[in-house]
């Protein structure tokens, strides 16, 4: 079919588009010796000596590292109110010189940030943005601007983590080829998928659903994680992703760590596993179970938004990502 605006098909007018994307994907500079990193708290306040420690950390590595204004404040259960949390992470997003942001923590308040936040110049100059759990947040706004971000620990965990996770962390800001491998599982279904990552904690998924288009998810490996949910809201969670169309969009899915979950007295009646291989056994892409990445000690790096490879088989899955600089 052709285009008669420009002269050319459209199925090649499809593939420069998604040439040009993966390109976008890759705007973000990667770090190197002694570029800048800032610490920001966007959300749950953090003790000041996880925040020695993880600088401490960085530095070692080969990063120099600095504190925004209020990142070991202290308002009720946030590290600042509303303005004092906006105005560094604002600092921080148009920051001229630093390469990225990790966040200290999660715990609840990044969403009170979203549309306060003007990232006008952070597009014109973009940094990685480091986290999970409830940076969830930032993760689908970056993928929303289709920009990359890393789902990877940060300082509250630091002191407890396995080398595995801070190496992986490092590597993927660096830019280094790696892997994250995850054991065999009987509910792996078995295949191959090339595409970007997205997703992240299930419970901030599943509150922005109606934020951000359907198209986000469009021909993406879909990595969940979660914490201290209620089985049953698990399984209302994965239903409003079938309802809300984004499993027909998928092109394949990366099961992280779900810890520490709840159930009813009179009991759910099956175990997380089973739950979600009941909403993912239909869909004709790979499933992988058990990759160490969430809300354990082994939570190792998810480059979100770059191009990865998901394998899958009984024996084990892996997540590859070797498109970077080697």
């Amino acid at each position: 079919m052709l285009n008669t605006a420009c002269g050319i098909d459209t199925t090649t007018h499809k593939i420069f588009k998604d040439s040009i994307q993966s390109l976008h994907l890759h705007m973000i500079p990667f770090l190197s010796q002694g570029d800048l990193i800032l610490i920001c708290s966007p959300a749950k306040q953090i003790e000041k000596p996880l925040l020695d420690h993880a600088k401490n950390l960085l530095e070692k590595e080969g990063f120099q590292v600095e504190f925004t204004p209020h990142v070991a404040g202290k308002h009720h259960y946030f590290s600042g109110t509303i303005q004092d949390r906006l105005s560094d992470f604002q600092f921080a997003i148009n920051h001229p010189s630093a390469k990225a942001i990790i966040c200290s923590r999660g715990g609840y308040g990044v969403v009170q940030l979203l549309d306060l936040l003007d990232w006008s110049l952070f597009k014109a100059k973009p940094k990685w943005i480091v986290g999970f759990s409830d940076i969830t947040n930032f993760h689908l706004e970056l993928a929303s601007m289709n920009l990359p971000g890393l789902h990877a620990t940060m300082p509250l965990n630091y002191a407890d983590n396995s080398h595995e996770a801070i190496q992986s962390t490092t590597q993927a800001l660096r830019g280094k080829q790696y892997i994250v491998s995850a054991p065999g599982h009987e509910f792996n279904q078995e295949g191959k998928a090339e595409a970007s990552i997205i997703g992240g904690n299930l419970s901030i998924v599943y509150s922005l659903l109606s934020k951000y288009s359907i198209d986000i998810w469009e021909n993406k490996i879909l990595f969940l994680e979660d914490l201290g949910e209620q089985l049953y809201h698990i399984d209302r969670m994965l239903y409003a992703l079938k309802f809300s169309g984004v499993l027909n969009k998928i092109a394949g899915v990366a099961i992280g760590s779900f810890t520490d979950l709840k159930d009813t007295e009179l009991g759910f009646g099956k175990g997380i596993d089973l739950l979600l291989h009941d909403h993912f056994k239909g869909l004709k892409v790979p499933v992988g179970y058990l990759f160490p990445a969430g809300h354990q000690d082994n939570n190792q790096a998810i480059m979100m938004g770059v191009q990865a490879k998901l394998e899958v088989d009984k024996k084990g899955s892996s997540l590859i990502f070797n498109h970077l600089l080697g």
